[in-house]
Order: C-alpha cells, then sequence, then structure tokens
C-alpha cells in the first residue's frame, strides 16, 4: 500500500512538474499559417520594458536561442521562409515575463524552488505592419533533482516547449 501512495504522489510530481499553455487575445481571430497559405518572413524576439528589468536576475535565459529554436520549428514545418517572395506575414514574440532557477537550486530543491518559465505574446502581422493575430504562450519547467535540474535540460525544455505551442497555434491545431 505505501509503495502505491509514493507512486502515485511521484506520478502527480512528475505530471505537474512541467506546464504550459496558450492563451488567445481573441479568440475569432482566423489567422493561421500553412505550408500552401500565408507564410512567415521573420521572426524576431524582444522583451518587454518588464521583461528587461528581469533579465538581469535570469541570465540562463538566452532570447537569441528562443529565437533561434522558434525560427528552426517553424522552417521545418514549412511556415518561415525568410527568401521568399511571395511569404506574406512576420511574427514578433514579446517576452513578457521569464525565470530561470540557478542549477544548484532546481538540482537541491526541485520543484519546491518554483518554476523556470518563459512567457510571451506572439504576434502576427502582414508586411504593412497591421496586426492579425496575438496569443500568449507560456512554458513552465518545474522538474530538477540529478535528472532534470542541469540549466540546459530546463531551458532547452522550455525553448522547445515554447516553440512547439507557438507552432501548433500558427497553423491552428489545438495544443497536446
Amino acid at each position: 500500500m505505501r509503495s502505491v501512495s509514493v507512486l502515485l504522489v511521484a506520478s502527480v510530481i512528475a505530471l505537474g512538474g512541467c506546464a504550459a499553455g496558450i492563451r488567445r487575445v481573441d479568440p475569432t481571430a482566423p489567422e493561421y499559417f500553412s505550408p500552401t497559405g500565408p507564410v512567415a518572413k521573420s521572426v524576431s524576439v524582444s522583451l518587454s520594458a518588464d521583461a528587461r528589468k528581469k533579465v538581469a536576475d535570469n541570465v540562463k535565459f538566452n532570447p537569441q536561442t528562443l529565437l533561434d529554436t522558434v525560427k528552426r520549428a517553424l522552417q521545418t514545418s514549412r511556415l518561415l521562409d525568410e527568401n521568399s517572395a511571395t511569404a506574406s506575414r512576420t511574427v514578433d514574440i514579446v517576452i513578457t515575463n521569464m525565470r530561470a532557477r540557478s542549477n544548484f537550486t532546481a538540482t537541491a530543491f526541485g520543484f519546491l524552488a518554483g518554476a523556470d518559465m518563459v512567457t510571451g505574446d506572439v504576434i502576427v502581422h502582414d508586411l504593412q505592419g497591421t496586426e492579425l493575430n496575438r496569443f500568449e504562450v507560456h512554458a513552465g519547467y518545474a522538474l530538477g533533482g540529478l535528472a532534470g535540474g542541469q540549466d540546459s535540460t530546463r531551458m532547452d525544455w522550455l525553448y522547445e516547449k515554447f516553440a512547439q505551442l507557438t507552432l501548433q497555434n500558427l497553423e491552428g491545431k489545438p495544443p497536446k
């Protein structure tokens, strides 16, 4: 009976350790990308004023790595073509909040030290700058310990999850 209780508690912790989601600002905005439809010409990442204040305390967060991860996901799905003459959209990501635990804190205290996370607004514009769609992406990673406490494990998971949710929403697919 005791082993069942321990297994149940461990399962709940594991399932709650990684959280992610999307919040659409305008749920009726049907601006989706497809390999044959509107394709992005560019993707950019910037920091909001609040995020710029927090970045000094979160030196493990790297906006360029996040940008590279999102670009790779969109290019792989043929939704980003920076050289296309027919690409008619831009995607701007504005990071609004982030938190990156130290390696020691994540390893020693795990989920008890809170979660690493990144939150940002993804804004789709046409080439004239008109906003076509906006949604918020949030990815959080609270696991730690020896297996999940390493900086690269945690941050790579955050960047990949953020890119995955961005891609899914741009394609009009519900988050998994």
